[in-house]
C-alpha cells in the first residue's frame, strides 16, 4: 500500500485515514483502491458496529464520495 504522503487530500484530510476514532467508518480499501461505503448496503452494518463500539474508525466525515474521487489527485511526496 502507498504511504500516507501519496494518498489524496480528501482521504487524508476529510476521511482522516490513520487517525483512529476520527477516521471515517465508511472508508474501506478494495481491489479498486479506496471506496466509500456510505451509500451502500454496508452502511447499516458499519453504523451498528460503531454503536456497539466494536470498531476503531467512528467518523462520519462527509456526504460520501465516488471511488474515482478517492483515488484521484494523488499527492506526490
Amino acid at each position: 500500500m502507498n504511504d500516507i504522503n501519496s494518498i489524496n487530500d480528501h482521504v487524508r484530510n476529510v476521511c482522516k485515514i490513520g487517525q483512529k476514532s476520527a477516521c471515517c467508518r465508511y472508508l474501506v480499501i478494495s481491489g479498486q483502491g479506496f471506496e466509500c461505503m456510505k451509500g451502500s448496503d454496508m452502511k447499516a452494518y458499519l453504523d451498528s458496529r460503531v454503536a456497539m463500539e466494536t470498531m476503531v474508525a467512528r467518523g462520519d466525515n462527509c456526504p460520501g464520495k465516488e471511488t474515482k474521487d478517492l483515488n484521484s489527485l494523488i499527492i506526490q511526496p
